[in-house]
C-alpha cells in the first residue's frame, strides 16, 4: 500500500481479485483504480509506488500461469495502463524517487543465475534502464530516502530465491546511482564514531573495503580456544564391560562443562543385564 502525498488517500492492492483500489483515509467506499483486462492477458496487480505529485501509480503486473512479471504505471484517478518494463523476467519493487525523475526496482538478470535479484533504475515513461547493483548478493526493494540522497535495500546471500522469511539479511546503503554500497550497521556507526568490528572466517571484498583486515596469531588464536576432550562412545560394547567408559564417568563427575549426545539409532546397544552386561535382544 501506499499513502497519497496530500494524505487523502491510500492505495492498496486487493488480494482476492489482484485489483488496486482507492480508500479514503478517513474511511469510505474504495474506488477501484486497475482496469479489467482480457481474460487471456488478466493480470494481478501488486502496488509499490507513487509519483510525488499523487498523479501516477506504479506497480508490478503478474500475468498467467506460471507468472510472467512486467513493470507498468497508471494514473492515480484510473485510467489506460502503460507498460514500462515489457513482460519478461521476475521484476519487483518498482518506486519513485523523491522528485520523480526516477523509478527504482529490481529485476533478476537473466545472464546470471535464476534469483539473483539487483537493483536497476529507469525514466517514468520506461527509458533509460540503469543496472545499478552488481555484486554476488540477491538485492531487492530499493527505497529512496526523502533527500534523495541515498538508496537503502534488502540484501539477501547469495543463491537466494525471492525475499524468503527467516533467512539472514543486510540492510544495505547505498547512493541514488548504487555507488558506495554499505551495511547499515556499519554506516550508523561510522557516522557515531564508534568501533565497529566484524568477525568473519570469509570476508566478502565489501567488508574488505570497509576497513583493516586483522588476523591474530595462529599459535594466539589456538590459545584462546578452550580445551576440547572428545569421549566417543558409539565403539564400546556393553557386554564386554560397563555402560559407560571410565574416561567418561570422569568427565561427569569433574567440575568441567560436559555435554553428552545420545545417539537414539543406537539405543537397543544399551540395553544390557547390570549382572552380567548380557545384551537384550
Amino acid at each position: 500500500h501506499v499513502v497519497a502525498p496530500d494524505g487523502r488517500s491510500i492505495y492498496v492492492s486487493e488480494n482476492a481479485g489482484g485489483h488496486l483500489y482507492a480508500l479514503p483515509w478517513g474511511g469510505g467506499a474504495a474506488r477501484r483504480v486497475s482496469n479489467v483486462h482480457p481474460a487471456a492477458g488478466q493480470r494481478r496487480h501488486y502496488l509499490h509506488g507513487i509519483s510525488p505529485d499523487g498523479a501516477t501509480l506504479v506497480y508490478v503486473g503478474i500475468s498467467g500461469s506460471p507468472g510472467v512479471y512486467g513493470l507498468y504505471a497508471i494514473p492515480a484517478a484510473g485510467g489506460p495502463d502503460t507498460t514500462l518494463l515489457e513482460p519478461g523476467v521476475p521484476v519487483d519493487g518498482p518506486e519513485f524517487s523523491p522528485d520523480g525523475a526516477w523509478v527504482y526496482f529490481n529485476a533478476e538478470d537473466p545472464a546470471r543465475a535464476p534469483g539473483h535479484a539487483q537493483l536497476y533504475r529507469m525514466r517514468p515513461d520506461g527509458s533509460g534502464v540503469v543496472q545499478l547493483t552488481h555484486d554476488e548478493r540477491v538485492n531487492w526493494f530499493p527505497h529512496p530516502s526523502p533527500d534523495g540522497q541515498w538508496l537503502v535495500c534488502l540484501s539477501y546471500p547469495p543463491g537466494t530465491r525471492g525475499h524468503p522469511a527467516n533467512r539472514p539479511v543486510q540492510l544495505r546503503l547505498m547512493g541514488p546511482d548504487g555507488q558506495g554500497a554499505r551495511d547499515v550497521a556499519i554506516e550508523r556507526a561510522r557516522r557515531a564514531g564508534v568501533p565497529c568490528t566484524l568477525v568473519s572466517p570469509c570476508p566478502s571484498l565489501e567488508a574488505l573495503a570497509w576497513g583493516e583486515l586483522i588476523v591474530d596469531d595462529r599459535v594466539a588464536e589456538r590459545a584462546a580456544w578452550p580445551r576440547l576432550d572428545i569421549v566417543d562412545q558409539r565403539e564400546l560394547d556393553p557386554a564386554l564391560g560397563p555402560l559407560f567408559s571410565p574416561r567418561l564417568v570422569d568427565l561427569v563427575r569433574s567440575d568441567r562443562s560436559v555435554v553428552c549426545i545420545l545417539n537414539r539409532t543406537g539405543r537397543a546397544r544399551l540395553l544390557a543385564c547390570t549382572a552380567c552386561s548380557s545384551l537384550a535382544r
